[in-house]
């Protein structure tokens, strides 16, 4: 059987369609063995409060924590992080919609070339679903990767397929907007993590 993939999925005030449509996507992988991880960061959001709630009863791969107040985006994924079981974790946001066959591609992508870490092209869309946006579909190296990144993130976090082991031993800063290239970025510097990184066409995911 393939190991497991834990999607962890911040949510903080982002419309409920939208997390509809994220959370929806998720659950229509063709990769089987996942487990899904919400942090709720705003208790008074009372309709996605209900909606992940009757996610949580009736799905028994779904688990919500509802932080009792506003810890920030980083912190609040560390806590996802923390919770996850599955070898390797899945990044998603609440607005986000991935392909059917994202996470079972970059699985296989990942466990091809021996590595740890990978991301993904990506289409932009907006909140009816139309593609204002189609970007490059190239792989790219390690090599390649790493000189680019020092000109800006192309790593988009919604595609990252990481091990776990990474995830738990860089953990996310509280430096937002930018933790996404911050923890890439203290990824590429430590020698320990070795080499990590390619960048495939996967999912959609909306601006």
């Amino acid at each position: 059987m393939n190991e497991r993939i834990s999607i962890i999925i911040p949510v903080y005030q982002e419309k409920l369609s939208l997390i509809k449509q994220s959370i929806d996507s998720i659950k229509k992988q063709t990769y089987a063995n996942i487990e899904i991880l919400v942090g709720l960061d705003d208790p008074t959001n009372v309709e996605a409060l209900n909606f992940l709630r009757k996610q949580e009863e009736n799905s028994g791969n779904f688990s919500l924590f509802v932080n009792s107040e506003n810890l920030g985006l980083s912190e609040n994924l560390n806590k996802l992080i923390q919770r996850a079981t599955g070898r390797y974790i899945a990044r998603m946001d609440a607005d986000d919609i991935a392909d059917s066959e994202r996470l079972e591609k970059q699985y296989n992508f990942l466990k091809a070339n021996n590595l740890n870490f990978v991301s993904g092209a990506y289409d932009s869309i907006d909140e009816d679903g139309n593609v204002v946006k189609i970007s490059a579909k190239k792989d790219l190296l390690d090599d390649e990767i790493r000189i680019i990144e020092k000109y800006g993130n192309i790593l988009t976090h919604p595609l990252w397929l990481v091990s776990r082991k990474i995830m738990i031993a860089l953990k996310y800063r509280k430096v937002e907007p930018v933790e996404d290239y911050d923890l890439v970025s203290r990824a590429m510097l430590n020698n320990n993590l070795g080499a990590f990184m390619i960048q495939r066409a996967a999912p959609r995911v909306g601006n």
